[in-house]
């Protein structure tokens, strides 16, 4: 047969989704950032643009990396939520639905690159996702080369990727204030709950340091899970072991 066997491989690490410079001017705001979370539906981008079986993020850490956590309630789809925290905000509604404070418009850039085919249709979909509560979105393409230096120099406001990794130690590499800190994070306990993971030899310790972490990262909207990535291997029923 030509497809006698499928296998799907799902990467371990930090899923795909919004990187947030949490310096920029209208993110250092934790109600803006918490309403883009709300506003995200991450079932239909998964169904919509990715291959069958891809799974919505259900935390920071995709659920194949160890002490995973399932944060799914706090990244439930809920335009309505994210509508009342912008309010809460001081965004009002303008006449061609963008929210709009002091005379500005709630608009962000989001930096892509077209390492794959589904960037672009995902984050056309995250675009309507994001106007539907009245947050303009340009996306902005570069260059697949320039994807390192980028996050590196922290030279974005929003920036989609990912991070595979199959330790959770990814969470510190990736938001610890003590590091390269790509996403302008404010020092705080999510640093202490990240130093502890990495210096415990404990293993429910570090379990409960890693939860922590996800549920801070979530809970604080630091960042903004949206799927999980997988591959998928077809083989024939002649090859064996294969892991």
């Amino acid at each position: 047969g030509l497809r006698d066997y499928v296998n799907r491989n799902r990467f371990p690490g930090v899923v795909l989704g919004l990187g947030l410079n949490n310096s920029r001017p209208l993110l250092k705001d934790t109600k803006v950032r918490q309403a883009i979370l709300a506003a995200i539906d991450r079932k239909q981008i998964a169904d919509t643009v990715f291959p069958t079986g891809t799974q919505p993020a259900t935390s920071v850490l995709a659920h194949t990396t160890p002490d995973y956590t399932d944060l799914s309630t706090d990244l439930s789809f809920d335009s309505a939520k994210a509508k009342s925290l912008l309010e809460g905000a001081g965004w009002k509604e303008g006449s061609d639905g963008i929210r709009v404070k002091d005379g500005k418009k709630l608009r962000l850039t989001i930096t892509w690159f077209p390492n794959a085919a589904t960037n672009q249709p995902a984050l056309e979909l995250v675009q309507q996702q994001l106007k539907a509560v009245g947050i303009d979105v340009v996306l902005q393409q570069r260059q697949v080369s320039e994807f390192a230096t980028t996050v590196q120099s922290s030279d974005f406001e929003v920036v989609w990727g990912n991070t595979t990794r199959a330790d959770p130690d990814i969470l510190r590499t990736s938001f610890s204030t003590q590091l390269n800190n790509s996403y302008k994070l404010p020092a705080g306990s999510l640093d202490t709950a990240l130093s502890e993971q990495a210096a415990t030899t404990e293993t429910a310790k570090r379990k409960q340091r890693v939860e922590e972490a996800q549920e801070r990262t979530v809970q604080h909207a630091y960042s903004v899970p949206a799927v999980e990535l997988q591959t998928q291997l077809a083989v024939s029923k002649k090859v064996h072991s294969l892991d």
